[in-house]
């Protein structure tokens, strides 16, 4: 799916409503309530808006807001809904491996000496032996 939303078709944005439907069931909020949240502001809209948005005949500028509102604050609701429309980051992909993958508590410090005897401080040193062959 094209992020931005200027090529979404109809189907799309169909798919979208599906989604916010979802989220509005299991949430407190209608589905009204979260494209206002969306937009940011009260809806100045027609009777059949609802309709026309489970259509997909809403404008693509206000499924992109949409879009962006439900990715913010129910990523997870919507990817199980429609992965294609709101894919995993990758972010959460590398954070889901380690929940799954990570092996707890067996991680342990071993002290060691600052140098690990492969440095030294020169009054420690100890010169070495030079040896001069005479012909």
């Amino acid at each position: 799916m094209d992020n931005t939303w200027k090529t979404a078709t109809k189907a799309d944005r169909a798919a979208l409503y599906l989604v916010a439907r979802a989220i509005a069931d299991t949430t407190s909020l209608s589905v009204e309530a979260n494209m206002e949240q969306a937009f940011g502001h009260k809806l100045m809209v027609g009777t059949d808006y609802l309709s026309n948005f489970r259509s997909g005949a809403i404008g693509r500028a206000k499924a992109k807001l949409i879009h962006a509102w439900i990715a913010e604050h129910h990523s997870e609701t919507a990817h199980v809904v429609d992965p294609r429309l709101f894919p995993k980051l990758h972010t959460d992909a590398w954070a889901d491996y380690l929940e799954n993958h990570a092996i707890k508590g067996k991680l342990s410090i071993a002290r060691f000496d600052k140098s690990m005897g492969l440095v030294q401080r020169t009054r420690k040193v100890i010169p070495p032996l030079f040896i001069h062959s005479f012909l």
